[in-house]
């Protein structure tokens, strides 16, 4: 039981991962979007200081994370 839990914890651990690269690849892509976006999609400010927060608050959880796996 302890390894699928093991699998579970690493394959979510894995996705959260890759939601952080996207998160953190937002900026980069806004920068370059084009005007291809219609009016009416609400605009999303990705230079808010909330989401900057978010992303602080969730690369810290995975260094501490880090040094307890290690």
């Amino acid at each position: 039981m302890n390894e699928d839990h093991d699998k579970n914890r690493d394959a979510a651990n894995q996705e959260f991962r890759e939601a952080l690269e996207h998160l953190k690849s937002l900026p980069e892509s806004a920068d370059t979007e084009t005007a291809e976006t219609q009016a009416s999609d609400p605009p999303m400010n990705v230079d808010d200081p909330l989401w900057e927060d978010a992303l602080a608050d969730i690369e810290r959880y995975l260094g501490e994370k880090d040094e307890k796996d290690d």
